[in-house]
């Protein structure tokens, strides 16, 4: 991998320009002697702003942002579930920051992309892995609008609203053969996600406690999913393919962080998450995650026997049922998931070294969260597992 990141001045005009490129070799080694996936994957990727203030309460910005890939099958392996593949993403924008007030923020945007995928025959024509060459191009216009009103110094107040787009990607469009532990089948015949985005949040920021709680709503045209279906392949593999509904998703997310005046060496923080997946005919979406309460207290200390900013963290995951399953998809126990830690530093002349161990599912309690790809193997989640850290930085004068 190789980036570059850029960061330019001409008078009142300030440039940013990172690009990035990467060289990608998959191997997936099973039983057999050799590779039964291999995969080469080079990606190009570009991101330029331009920031230009009109005036002291009004910012204007340009960018663009875009993307080469090129995928390549090696070696005639077994397994070849996506072709060969050339794939161009462009997109260019414009955004306005203005200050209204003091106390109100206005932000706009507009965003043009285009896209084209390429692909190339791969196989043998009329066998069931066959890829036939495909070519796709799509072009969208999207955009925002925001506002941000700020009642008292740490209070935020945010609403926003957004018109989304997001084309089908080379898996979506072209699967054909083993992913994971399932037979995956991409459909030529999708096309772009247009979405319409309604979220609202409050933020609270205080010096020993802090809030944010947001909401949001997607009505989304033409969703694009992977379900599960009652087909099998010549394996026995359950078969999964790419579809397309109408479908709506809603949730929400809270967090709190207490930090009390008269206890300063105690954290507590705590979190939920909720999201709801419908399709048009009133069918669950597959794949949406259960509703998750997090929870942490962390207790600490800057100096302690010799140590610096030791602290301990006690932290747990309480994952809800998943009792809205989509046709073909099973629902999914609760659990609760316990973690434990102790990390400190070591002053030690310049540097300071860091060391720590961490104790992640402590009661190995035997769990499958709703979204694993190994549910349907009866696979469970990862059990306990621990870990030590150490971090030594190193000078170079």
């Amino acid at each position: 991998m190789l980036s570059s990141q850029n960061r330019m001045y001409f008078g009142s005009i300030k440039v940013l320009l990172n690009l990035s490129g990467q060289s990608a070799l998959r191997k997936l080694q099973t039983s057999l002697d050799e590779p039964f996936v291999e995969m080469r994957l080079n990606t190009f990727t570009w991101d330029g702003k331009l920031f230009y203030d009109l005036d002291d309460k009004n910012e204007f910005v340009l960018a663009t942002q875009g993307m080469m890939q090129d995928n390549e099958n090696l070696n005639d392996r077994l397994s070849q579930f996506l072709p060969n593949a050339n794939i161009i993403n462009t997109g260019f924008a414009a955004l306005i920051n203005s200050k209204i007030k003091d106390f109100l923020q206005l932000q706009a945007g507009i965003r043009y992309d285009l896209s084209n995928i390429e692909t190339f025959g791969l196989g043998i024509e009329g066998e069931s892995n066959y890829h036939a060459p495909l070519e796709r191009g799509f072009n969208s216009l999207s955009g925002s609008v925001g506002m941000t009103i700020n009642p008292g110094e740490k209070t935020n107040i945010r609403f926003n609203f957004a018109k989304a787009y997001r084309t089908p990607n080379l898996s979506e469009l072209t699967s054909n053969g083993m992913h994971g532990s399932r037979y995956e089948l991409g459909n030529s015949e999708l096309v772009p996600q247009d979405a319409y985005e309604a979220d609202a949040s409050v933020h609270y920021h205080g010096e020993y406690l802090s809030f944010d709680i947001a909401w949001f709503y997607n009505m989304i045209d033409n969703y694009i999913f992977i379900s599960p279906t009652e087909d099998t392949a010549a394996n026995g593999t359950s078969i999964y393919e790419f579809a397309q509904t109408r479908a709506d998703l809603y949730g929400g997310e809270a967090v709190v962080h207490f930090h009390p005046k008269l206890i300063p060496w105690l954290h507590l923080k705590g979190s939920f998450n909720t999201v709801v997946g419908l399709q048009e005919n009133g069918d669950y979406l597959p794949f949406i995650p259960s509703s998750k309460l997090r929870y942490e207290l962390r207790i600490g200390q800057r100096e302690f026997l010799g140590l610096e900013n030791a602290y301990l963290n006690i932290s747990a995951v309480s994952s809800f049922a998943q009792n809205k399953p989509a046709r073909f998809e099973t629902s999914t126990e609760a659990y609760n998931i316990f973690n434990v830690g102790v990390f400190s530093e070591i002053p030690l002349r310049r540097i300071r070294i860091s060391m720590g161990i961490s104790i992640n599912n402590i009661f190995d309690t035997q769990y499958i969260d709703h979204l694993s790809t190994l549910k349907p193997l009866g696979y469970y989640g990862m059990g306990r597992n621990i870990s030590l850290s150490l971090k030594i930085p190193v000078i170079v004068e």
